[in-house]
């Protein structure tokens, strides 16, 4: 299917579209809708994604640099190796069951963030501030948390993840029972 791309697209669901390795810099995309599309290795630097909706589509190694990415949620999605903290704005987004490995989320301020049954392995999240953020069934594998801010944040059902508790801010963060005793492992506490 041709596609002509467009500065602007508001209100718009868009179905089956293959954009990898496109250039969208700069182009806005407002209140949309995007079914089963293909934006591996887009260029979206400068770009402007606000209150849309993502389903079943690839977003891996998008560049965001510069972009506001605000009010959108990812439902069974692979984003992975996005360097989110090169955006200008990001915020109020929520991720489900979906892949985003290898992604990086240093220095954002993403409060109240939905991370539910999602693959973060080799996640960076440092000086991040995840307060009342939810992990909910994720998997963490050698995700990376120093100075981060966990308050409130919910890990029930998470797992492999290693958060030393002298380097990151965790003060009323929710674990299970497996998960609050992976906490001591910095300690070489043995629980048996």
């Amino acid at each position: 299917m041709s596609f002509e791309i467009k500065k602007e697209y508001i209100g718009q669901t868009i179905e089956d579209l293959d954009f990898d390795s496109r250039i969208l810099a700069g182009v806005v995309f407002e209140d949309c809708v995007f079914k089963n599309c293909n934006f591996k290795d887009c260029n979206l630097s400068t770009s402007r994604m606000i209150d849309c909706k993502f389903h079943s589509c690839d977003l891996s190694n998008i560049s965001v640099v510069s972009g506001s990415f605000r009010g959108l949620e990812f439902h069974s999605c692979k984003l992975i190796g996005i360097q989110w903290s090169t955006t200008k704005s990001f915020g109020s987004v929520s991720f489900h069951q979906s892949n985003l490995a290898y992604s990086s989320f240093i220095g954002l301020k993403i409060k109240k963030t939905t991370f539910e049954e999602c693959n973060l392995r080799e996640t960076d999240f440092s000086d991040a501030d995840l307060s009342e953020s939810e992990f909910e069934g994720s998997d963490l594998l050698g995700s990376f948390f120093s100075e981060t801010v966990l308050l409130k944040t919910n890990f029930t059902g998470a797992e492999n993840f290693e958060i030393d508790p002298t380097k990151n801010l965790i003060k009323g963060a929710k674990f299970s029972v497996n998960g609050a005793l992976s906490l001591l492992n910095k300690f070489g506490v043995i629980v048996s």
